[in-house]
């Protein structure tokens, strides 16, 4: 999925959504929207956001995030991004 995110720089809501399977992800510089609730619901543990990202709504709810990284020189955190994550989902 990594080979995806590499070549693009939106992701359409809930594209993602409901794979349980998905642990981690990561998103290459130039990568800017976010789509709503497009990992909604996932097992991603591990994530990897980009200094680009400028919008997001809803992208990780209900998911069990407990790492994410932010590109050096990030200014631009989306309000909501880790939304009602837990580890217990």
């Amino acid at each position: 999925m990594n080979d995806i995110l590499n070549h693009t720089s939106n992701l359409a809501g809930s594209a993602f959504a409901h794979c349980a399977n998905l642990t981690s992800v990561s998103f290459n510089e130039g990568f800017e929207y976010l789509g709503s609730y497009a990992f909604s619901g996932t097992g991603i543990t591990e994530v990897t956001l980009p200094t680009t990202l400028r919008e997001a709504v809803y992208p990780f709810e209900n998911s069990s995030v407990e790492k994410a990284s932010f590109a050096d020189g990030a200014k631009n955190i989306p309000s909501w991004l880790f939304n009602k994550c837990s580890t217990e989902n």
